[in-house]
């Protein structure tokens, strides 16, 4: 402890002498990575090791102002996976009251938007709030509150429909390796959906898995109602929003064959959409795509959007090629070339009766 001490207290200041909290970060999550903080006996965390993690709020606290938000949201997680006491009250009471509760607040707003006009404010609200932030994510801890703020269903881990998207998700990103699970290319998304348009075809999707997509938009009518925010990189192409765009474009499609225009605001045609809609993440929800979820929530508010996800920082494992595949088809931790952008389930279209449209495979 006193050589885990010694190292937070050398590497939060810079050259000049000044406390940077970046540094201070980065070296605790390097610290956590490594098991620095996870020394216990047999009645809990020894007094060492405690200390050692409490020098470090303490010390953030001191020096936070003008802290960026993913500085805020990893020392969140740290201290979630050490138990909420491993950081003092004053720091949830900073993160929740600066950062936590205005982006949750924001997010609802968005989902409750009742016009266009209200929408497209709310928007860019957020995108403004999120690059004043430099807020790439919320970290697992706080995603499913985000979910929840943004009108969707956050389940459990271990409702079965999820693990069975888990293990396909799993089959298909062999090619995936630790640093490519967390990054925009490689998180891989799976959704299903049940949904009924009022005379209008079924929407169904037993289930499909989406990769990202950078390329040219597809639909421009649709992925301007789901619209992503930067901040860094462009985000449009991520699993995620591909999945709901393609589910929602399904909609209007089998709306429009009943005869129907997809203008007016919400509380029009929208509200004759029921069912349900399940999405999985293989890596939590980037800021960008809990927008989208909002956006969508909106626009279909009749439908229950479940969403579960993993922690790949955690949850990654490594899986064997499949019979087929050769050595050279995909360079360590990247797709290969030539993979499709979406995998339908092995039932899609499999006796799909005439009044169902299905989603995968479908020009939009």
């Amino acid at each position: 402890s006193e050589a885990i001490s010694r190292i937070i207290d050398c590497r939060i200041s810079d050259a000049a002498g000044r406390v940077t909290t970046q540094n201070l970060v980065n070296t605790a999550w390097a610290l956590d990575t490594l098991g620095g903080f996870d020394r216990r006996n047999h009645t809990g965390w020894d007094g060492s090791s405690a200390a050692s993690l409490r020098q470090v709020f303490e010390n953030f606290l001191a020096a936070s102002e003008g802290s960026l938000g993913v500085e805020w949201v990893t020392l969140a997680a740290i201290a979630a996976k050490h138990g909420a006491q491993a950081a003092p009250p004053a720091f949830w009471d900073s993160i929740r009251g600066r950062l936590l509760g205005p982006t949750m607040s924001r997010l609802g707003g968005l989902r409750a938007a009742s016009d266009d006009d209200s929408a497209a404010a709310a928007l860019r609200e957020l995108q403004d709030w999120v690059v004043r932030w430099q807020l790439p994510h919320l970290g697992a801890g706080h995603t499913d509150d985000a979910l929840r703020a943004a009108g969707a269903n956050p389940v459990s881990r271990e409702e079965a429909w999820v693990a069975a998207a888990r293990e396909e998700v799993l089959r298909v990103s062999w090619w995936s390796c630790p640093h490519a699970a967390v990054s925009s290319q490689g998180v891989v998304a799976w959704l299903s959906a049940d949904v009924e348009v009022l005379g209008a075809p079924q929407v169904i999707e037993p289930g499909a898995i989406y990769f990202a997509d950078d390329s040219a938009e597809h639909a421009l009518l649709v992925e301007r109602m789901l619209q992503p925010i930067f901040l860094q990189v462009p985000r449009n192409g991520h699993a995620e929003r591909r999945a709901l765009v393609a589910v929602l474009r399904a909609v209007v499609r089998a709306h429009g064959q009943a005869g129907g225009g997809v203008g007016g605001g919400v509380g029009g045609w929208q509200n004759s959409v029921r069912g349900v809609i399940r999405l999985f993440a293989s890596h939590y929800l980037c800021i960008s795509c809990l927008v989208v979820v909002a956006q969508f929530c909106r626009l279909l508010p009749q439908v229950r959007t479940e969403v579960a996800y993993d922690n790949s920082w955690e949850d990654w494992q490594e899986h064997a090629a499949p019979p087929g595949a050769s050595a050279g088809s995909s360079s360590f931790g990247q797709p290969p070339a030539s993979r499709p952008t979406v995998l339908p389930s092995s039932a899609a279209g499999a006796g799909a009766p005439a009044e169902v449209v299905l989603i995968v495979g479908r020009a939009g």
